[in-house]
């Protein structure tokens, strides 16, 4: 690592981020035989085998320089290079990398209420995913915070499971499509409460047991009865890093790329001569694949399908300099 760090001369390629993105691009570049580094804040890849995710990671660390519990700091570009600063999240150390091209991997988070109680039943109550946890709720009562379309789409997967949905939703109607908004509002197990916030995640035993809600209408405040609660709010990208970068970001954070860059005759400086390459940031190359995407789907197989044209897309860039 010490030998990385001290090194002059630049590597080809370096990824922000892991997930199946970082192991896709990873399987390309090997092939390729393009020396690529990976900065991963933490594990590689998540899988529910503790031996297969030891042994993958195991093979991948032996394959190329993996740099893990590392969180960006900046990216910036000089002497025809991009430069990447990280700092280590236990020991604090501060790594810095240089590469030809940069892709950003770092995908994005659940957003939270920030409320009393919240933090402490994450998985015990507080859940972000009714795929993965809906089943757990089988003949019971659970509510669901939003009231766009992740919220009313998930309501709907839980009334599967669930024998009650209760969608607490802070304005007086729903931002969701018109199909969506009357399949919940005709559904019998569906109840709807409009102007409704959550004030507090209350429990018992480590476990939660009722949310403490106020009605901004009203003023009326209550506790509300339920087994587990489901917070669809929408999504946060971790781009902070690349804030003050002039890599193009759109009004919720997210990266945007590609053809999206072109809007008649204005182009990003530097794509005077050609479009941007699919998956292409507004500043040539640096790459942004998966969630991290301002018009990325959200879902792992499209992430992995991602992996593999980003890497494809950044073998392009990198004839060219």
């Amino acid at each position: 690592t010490e030998a990385l760090r001290n090194t002059k001369l630049p590597d080809r390629l370096i990824v922000i981020g892991g997930g199946y993105i970082a192991c896709e691009i990873g399987g390309a570049y090997q092939s390729f035989g393009c020396d690529t580094h990976f900065l991963v804040r933490s594990e590689l890849l998540r899988t529910a085998d503790a031996d297969i995710r030891q042994e993958f990671q195991a093979q991948f660390h032996k394959r190329h320089h993996v740099h893990q519990g590392y969180l960006p700091m900046r990216v910036d570009y000089r002497g025809n290079l991009f430069h990447v600063s990280a700092r280590h999240t236990e020991t604090f150390d501060v790594l810095e990398l240089k590469a030809d091209a940069l892709l950003i991997a770092t995908g994005s988070r659940y957003k939270r209420l920030n409320v009393p109680g919240e933090t402490d039943y994450l998985g015990a109550g507080v859940h972000f995913c009714a795929t993965c946890d809906g089943p757990f709720y089988k003949d019971k009562q659970v509510t669901v915070i939003g009231g766009g379309n992740s919220a009313t789409e998930e309501s709907l997967l839980l009334t599967k499971f669930a024998a009650q949905v209760s969608i607490l939703v802070r304005k007086g109607n729903f931002n969701a499509t018109a199909v969506i908004q009357e399949k919940v509002l005709s559904h019998p197990k569906i109840d709807v409460r409009w102007f409704t916030e959550v004030k507090e995640f209350i429990g018992k035993d480590s476990k939660l047991i009722q949310l403490r809600i106020f009605n901004k209408q009203t003023g009326a405040e209550e506790n509300l009865q339920m087994d587990g609660a489901f917070i669809f709010i929408g999504l946060v990208p971790n781009t902070g890093f690349i804030e003050d970068s002039h890599i193009l970001l759109d009004r919720w954070g997210f990266i945007v790329t590609g053809h999206a860059l072109v809007h008649g005759d204005h182009r990003p400086t530097g794509f005077e001569e050609r479009d941007p390459l699919l998956l292409e940031t507004s500043v040539p190359g640096i790459f942004a694949a998966g969630d991290v995407r301002d018009t990325s789907t959200k879902q792992v197989v499209r992430a992995a399908g991602e992996g593999s044209t980003a890497a494809l897309m950044v073998r392009e860039y990198l004839k060219s300099v």
